[in-house]
C-alpha cells in the first residue's frame, strides 16, 4: 500500500451491526474483522510507515437492535401515539404510521406507546430499519463526541468518515461545527472526511470537514 503511494487507509463498516451502516454499538470492533489489539498493532503499523487510518462515525442513525436505543430509547426520535389511537392495535397502528416503528417509552412510571421515527437513510431499498437520533437532545451531541473521544485517545485513530454529512447540516446546525472542533482539540492534525451531495460542499467545508 505504501510503495503504492497512499497515504491513508479508510476501515469502512468496523461495527458489529446488521448492515456496515445498521450498527449495534459505537466502541466495539466486529469480532470476525480481529480484536482490538490487532485494531492497535494495524494503526501503530501503519504510523510507522507514514500512513494515516480513519474509521467511520455514523451520527445519523442506529440499529434498532442496539444496546443504546434499548437503554436511552428517548435519544431517538419519536411521538406519543396519538389519544385518539390509543385502541388501535399495533399492526393498524403500522400501517397508519409508515415510516415509523412502535415502541414503549417510559414516561414517569408508566410506559407508554410510541411511534419512532425510521430513519432516512436517503436510499429507497435500504433493507433495515434503522432508529433516527434526535439532536434536539443534547444527550445526542454530547454521546457523539465520546465516540470520537474513544477512537482517537484509546486507538489513536487519525480521524472520520462522516457518514451522511449532508443530511446533518440541516438536521443538527451547529454539529459539525462542534464535532470538529471536539477531535481537533484531541488530535489537531485529524481528518475528518464526509460523505456529501456535492451541492453542499462548500458548507461542510466551512464546517469544518477536511476532505468531501
Amino acid at each position: 500500500i505504501k510503495d503504492s503511494g497512499f497515504n491513508t487507509l479508510w476501515l469502512m463498516g468496523i461495527y458489529p451491526g446488521e448492515t456496515p451502516f445498521s450498527i449495534t454499538d459505537h466502541q466495539i470492533i466486529k469480532p470476525e474483522f480481529g480484536t482490538e489489539a490487532k485494531l492497535k498493532h494495524l494503526i501503530k503499523t501503519a504510523h510507522n510507515l507514514k500512513i494515516k487510518i480513519i474509521i467511520d462515525l455514523l451520527p445519523n442513525h442506529m440499529s434498532y437492535n442496539s444496546k443504546l436505543f434499548k437503554k436511552y430509547p428517548e435519544l431517538f426520535v419519536y411521538f406519543v401515539v396519538p389519544e385518539a389511537d390509543k385502541d388501535l392495535p399495533d399492526e393498524e397502528l403500522s400501517k397508519k404510521y409508515p415510516k415509523h416503528t412502535l415502541g414503549f417509552i417510559g414516561i414517569g412510571e408508566t410506559r407508554v406507546r410510541v411511534m419512532f421515527k425510521d430513519a432516512d437513510t436517503t436510499r429507497g431499498d435500504c433493507e433495515w430499519k434503522m432508529a433516527q437520533f434526535d439532536y434536539r437532545n443534547r444527550e445526542v451531541w454530547d454521546y457523539m463526541y465520546s465516540v470520537a473521544k474513544y477512537w482517537l485517545e484509546e486507538f489513536d485513530i487519525d480521524g472520520f468518515r462522516l457518514d451522511m454529512g449532508h443530511s446533518m447540516l440541516e438536521m443538527a446546525e451547529g454539529f459539525i461545527e462542534e464535532l470538529s472542533e471536539n477531535i481537533k482539540h484531541i488530535k489537531p492534525e485529524a481528518i475528518i472526511d464526509t460523505e456529501a451531495h456535492w451541492q453542499k460542499g462548500p458548507e461542510l467545508k466551512k464546517a469544518g470537514c477536511d476532505v468531501i
